[in-house]
């Protein structure tokens, strides 16, 4: 699996910025999918940025998405670790950012991923 995600981050980093990436689709509910997709791959630097990536991906579909592949698990596994009130307040953080803050939010987060 995590040679699927090395192959997707390399597609978005490889000729374009995952900003303008993201920005040029007109399905806003895919760019969703995409920054839940990126709290799974920083799951395993701790909670801690997972949330507040699936509060933006909330924020930019308008619904926390249960279908996911990815949110539902990352959502369990961070409140677990971080605990209810930890958790609600880091995911709140996303809730509260604007589209183009959120796209700059999972930018940062492929960043980190990309230096592990």
């Amino acid at each position: 699996m995590r040679a699927g995600y090395d192959t997707a981050i390399a597609a978005l980093t490889e000729s374009e910025s995952l900003a303008t990436r993201l920005g040029a689709w007109g399905d806003i509910s895919q760019v969703g999918n995409v920054i839940d997709a990126i709290a799974a791959l920083v799951q395993p630097d701790g909670p801690d940025p997972a949330a507040p990536l699936l509060g933006a991906a909330h924020t930019v579909r308008g619904v926390f998405d249960e279908s996911s592949l990815d949110a539902p698990a990352v959502r369990g596994a961070a409140r677990r670790a971080l605990g209810d009130a930890a958790f609600d307040a880091a995911y709140q953080q996303g809730r509260e950012l604007g589209y183009d803050a959120a796209v700059a939010l999972t930018t940062a987060s492929v960043a980190q991923v990309l230096r592990r």
